[in-house]
Order: C-alpha cells, then structure tokens, then sequence
C-alpha cells in the first residue's frame, strides 16, 4: 500500500510538470505569434493619371509586412514604422483601402504594442478624403510645438481637390493603444502648413513652439473671374483643441485672355503640361540677374530642373493632376530618391504662372532656398502661350560619317568617334532657341546642343547640333564639337 501511495505520487508531481511545462511553453509560443509581422494582401500604386481609391489602380504584393492582420474588406496599400509617443518601441501607420462595407475609401490604421498583454492590437483608425492613391503623402510631424507628433495626409480627393488632413495624439491607454483625434480637415484648389522656424529652446525641448498656420486657396465664388481668390488662414484654437478660421482675404487674379485660359484650362493635365513645356525664370529677380532661378519643365523627358546661380537639381516628373487654375505635380530627386517635392502650379497669365513648392508636406515661409513664386516664360517675343510650348521632333535614327544618333520615348543612344553613351535627353526652349541635353545614366555628364532642324524636298532631315551652355542671358555657344546628322526619309 505505502509503495502504491509513492508512484501515485510521483505520477501526478510528473504530471503536475509536464503542465505547468506546456502551459510555460504555449504562452511563449504565443507571444512569439503576437511578435511576427502578418502578411497580407498589399497594393503597389501604378502611377497612371486619375487613379481614385474605387479604381483598380494596383496589383497585390507582399514587400511589406504589417503587424497586425488586415479586416476582410480591406487590401493594405502601405506600412510605415514610426515612434508615435516617443517610446522605446515603434508603432506602425497603415493605409488601408475599403472595399466592401460602406463606407468605402481610404482609412489610416494604427498598430500599436502594448507590453502587459504582450501582442499588437488595431488601437485606432479613422476614414481620410484622399482618393487619388498616387497622390497621397503621409508625415508625422510636431506641427502644435507640444513637442507631440501629429500624423498628417495630405492628397487629391475625387474632384481633384487639394485635401489636407490633421491628428492629433489623445491621452494614451496601457489597455486600448494610442488614440487620435482630427483636428482639421480641409480641400481646397490648394492648402499647405506653412512652417516657420523654432527657436533654440525647442529644438533642446526646453520650452514649446508655435503651432503652424495652415492656408487654403480657393476660388472666388462672387466674381466673374476664374483665377480670382480667397485665401482662408487657419491657427490653433487651444481650447477649442482645433484649427480655426483667424483670416479671409481676397486675391485678385490676373486677366487673362478667354481663349488661351480655354486652351490651357480643360481639366485635362496634358494641356496644362504643354502650357509648362520650357523654360520659365522668377519674376522678382528677372533673367539677367546673377542670382535669377530657373525652371525647366519636360514632360517628354519626364523631368523637372531647378538652376540657381551655377547649381542644378534634376528631379523626375512622377505625375501630374488636374486642378482648377493649374497642376499638381509629384516629384522625386534623381540623385537622392528619399527627396520628394510637390509642385502646386497656377496659371496668372498668358505667360506666367504661380509655383508653390513643397519639401515633406511643409511650405518654409523663411528658408533661403524657396522655389515659390511667380515664374515667366523666357521667350524673345509675346508668342502666345499655347503656341511656345511646340518642340522640333527628333524621334528616329540620325547618322553621319563619324556618329551615330538615336532618340526614342525619353531615351538616347549617342555613338561617337570610338567612344558611346547611353541615357535620358529633355528638350525645352531657351528664348526663341531649342536646346536638347544629355543626360548619360545616373548621375552622368550633361551635354547640352542647340537644335537646328532642317527638312529636304526628298523628305530626308538634317540636324545640326551646336553645344551651348545655357545661361540667363542666352546660349553661350562652343566653337568646337558640332555634329551635323541626317535622318532618311520615314516610311
């Protein structure tokens, strides 16, 4: 009997501590579940002009990995890993699509770790007006000066309209996550956060900032002029906890003739990108100022240069999409791909335009270095504005006895005595002049050439290429290195 007591003993101590060993191992199990990435249904953005949140505008992928599962009316188009509340983990940003329940859209969702339950939860989400995926921009900012990180969207709604979107951070919960709450939602023609440098102090976290205006254009609806506005200046309402209309003012536009505004004007971007087609300097400082600034727009080449003084930038032309006085162009630098610029483009005449430009979703009103303004067409004569942007065609196969020449949808092949290069080439005028350049792969040499074209009774093409330095005062022509081509007849 006492031998019967003692293996019954043993027997149950033994399986006392096989489970309390399996319970040991099936917690752990789970919280190294609750720790993976899950992998669901992602969409890569086409780039293609229109594109709205209701549109089949993306294929699925799995480059990303998100840590919480997606709800099954949802497709995840992108997951961004941020330090929201400034902890020791980061939480994660996702931008889902809708798709079934209404109502349908895109929605920002937070995934957040929260460490007594040891597992990633959906602690917060909220619908946003962006439909245009392409032109959707997310940032986490201080833009109150509380030193707490706000999440801002800014994009294109389904009437292209500029939309702008603000939230702030609630008080967080060990047991429901961080929290967000919208402070303002805006669409307008344009609305951008006009950012202003902080002092010393701040940036040491030794005292607070000033929060960020935010301004929106729109139109005039009382005048009879399209390009007349009224800009609304919205500030902080502290305890109102949201942004508030302080100013309305209206801003005459120019009178442009009804027939160019016609032309240029349609809704469509293609013919406000043919208005852009060339070169334009900063009205403030003209084209003969040693200081002037330049842009250069090519759409063909799918390029947008900025010259200042002796430097350049060469970002490229992403997309393009059709606002109500003008074009909302998204950009991206060839050389540093994490550098992004939004250009808000607004006719104000025959030949000039307003250009806004923005850096991570901010206008710096007191930076050196501000593109926005308002731009003219360098051109040697009033030649309307619709006429300007036609560009000589250099597309085919070009030849002589010492080169070889080929343009073709953007690309160049140049084969020249025993040495070839192979790239990009944008086209734009200079004055009454037209300039091809070069660009020989990334971050390559430029060649620029002043384009003379003329066509033979047989049909045959003679190109001429003269090597210039475009300058603001003109071409500064090379005595040495033309190269004289002929392109037979096209078939």
């Amino acid at each position: 009997m006492k031998r019967f007591v003692t293996t019954l003993f043993f027997l149950v101590s033994a399986l006392a501590l096989a489970f309390v060993g399996w319970y040991w191992w099936k917690s752990n199990a789970e919280r190294a579940d609750a720790a993976k990435p899950v992998s669901t249904r992602n969409l890569v953005v086409n780039h293609d002009e229109g594109g709205t949140a209701g549109e089949d505008v993306g294929k699925p992928a799995t480059g990303n990995l998100n840590r919480i599962g997606a709800l099954p009316d949802e497709v995840v188009i992108s997951v961004e890993s941020q330090n929201l509340d400034q902890d020791e983990g980061e939480e994660q940003i996702l931008i889902v699509k809708k798709t079934g329940a209404k109502p349908t859209g895109l929605a920002v969702v937070i995934a957040d770790w929260l460490p007594e339950r040891k597992i990633w939860i959906r602690s917060w989400e909220s619908l946003i007006p962006v439909t245009k995926l392409t032109t959707l921009q997310l940032q986490v900012r201080d833009i109150l000066g509380d030193h707490r990180l706000c999440i801002v969207i800014a994009g294109m709604d389904e009437i292209n309209e500029q939309t702008l979107t603000l939230f702030r951070p609630r008080i967080e919960s060990e047991t429901t996550g961080l929290a967000y709450m919208p402070i303002v939602s805006l669409a307008a023609d344009s609305v951008f956060i006009e950012a202003i440098e902080r002092p010393e102090s701040y940036q040491l976290a030794q005292s607070n900032g000033s929060p960020f205006r935010i301004l929106s254009f729109s139109r005039d609806r009382e005048s009879e002029n399209p390009l007349d506005q009224v800009r609304t200046t919205w500030t902080w309402d502290g305890r109102g906890s949201v942004y508030a209309t302080s100013s309305i003012d209206r801003i005459p536009g120019a009178q442009v003739e009804q027939e160019i505004a016609n032309k240029v004007l349609t809704g469509r971007a293609s013919d406000f990108e043919d208005f852009l087609q060339g070169l334009w300097y900063d009205a403030d400082s003209g084209p003969r100022d040693p200081k002037a600034r330049l842009l250069v727009f090519d759409r063909k080449g799918a390029s947008i240069i900025f010259f200042s003084g002796d430097s350049q930038e060469v970002f490229h032309w992403n997309e393009s999409h059709s606002t109500r006085t003008g074009l909302y162009i998204g950009t991206q630098n060839e050389s540093v791909q994490t550098l992004k610029r939004l250009l808000d483009i607004e006719m104000t005449g025959a030949e000039s335009v307003a250009v806004r430009v923005f850096e991570d979703l901010l206008m710096k009103i007191d930076s050196e270095n501000r593109w926005d303004g308002t731009y003219r067409r360098l051109t040697a004569g009033k030649t309307a504005a619709v006429k300007v942007a036609t560009l000589l065609d250099l597309a085919g196969a070009w030849q002589s006895p010492k080169a070889r020449l080929s343009f073709k949808e953007g690309s160049y092949s140049l084969e020249l005595d025993s040495s070839s290069s192979l790239g990009r080439y944008i086209q734009y005028r200079v004055g009454t002049d037209q300039v091809v350049e070069l660009l020989a792969g990334t971050g390559g040499q430029r060649i620029h050439y002043e384009i003379e074209l003329r066509t033979n009774k047989d049909g045959s093409r003679n190109l001429t290429l003269t090597p210039v330095v475009p300058t603001i005062n003109g071409l500064e022509r090379k005595e040495s290195g033309s190269l004289n081509l002929t392109q037979k007849k096209q078939r």
